[in-house]
């Protein structure tokens, strides 16, 4: 955020049209002004407190849309991920094959799912050190694993997947999967306001 407290600037135009008021109704009682030039003149500075008023709540309702997007972009690349890595550890099919190809799937669903945390992350404006956190930690567990995910993704690719093969690929994407996915988890909690 830009440092701009709209809750204070709102109190303070709403002040300033209270204290407006109560001036007027002082000098007219006292007798010291005109009742009509006081009326105008309070009448000129509530018209300007309310527009104040009317701008910073249409700036800080554009301001919450525009967080609400970038979170909203960050927690679908992070639920992208947490469901391929997911679907790594627990390949679908009928037959070796068919779970080759889901893993291969799930691989390439993975790597798009970063894609866009990454496209994200280049480009978000305000984050709370706890977003801030969790995202690198995201970083940080996905910076560590690609490795080893695209590594053993490769070894299904390349050979003819028999049982053994894919159970000893299951045992290292599960491995990957409990470094990755409560980071994962984490992160899109703290993004979607329930982790904060």
């Amino acid at each position: 955020m830009s440092g701009v407290k709209y809750d204070l600037i709102f109190a303070g135009c709403v002040s300033a049209v209270g204290g407006a008021f109560g001036g007027v109704v002082g000098l007219i009682y006292c007798g010291v002004a005109n009742a009509g030039d006081v009326v105008s003149f309070a009448g000129a500075i509530a018209g300007t407190a309310l527009a104040v008023i009317g701008a910073v709540y249409v700036e800080d309702q554009r301001r919450k849309r525009e967080i609400l997007d970038e979170t909203h972009f960050f927690r679908e690349a992070l639920h992208n991920m947490d469901v391929a890595i997911g679907a790594m550890t627990q390949p679908v099919g009928s037959n070796a094959d068919e779970r080759k190809e889901s893993i291969i799937q799930a691989l390439a669903d993975f790597e798009e799912g970063w894609e866009m945390f990454n496209f994200a992350a280049d480009r978000l404006k305000i984050l709370n050190i706890r977003s801030l956190k969790a995202l690198r930690d995201v970083q940080t567990a996905i910076g560590k694993s690609m490795p080893d995910i695209q590594r053993e993704t490769s070894i299904i690719a390349e050979h003819e997947p028999t049982t053994r093969i894919l159970q000893i690929y299951m045992e290292k994407a599960e491995r990957i999967s409990d470094r990755t996915r409560p980071k994962l988890q984490a992160a899109s909690a703290v993004m979607s306001g329930r982790g904060i």
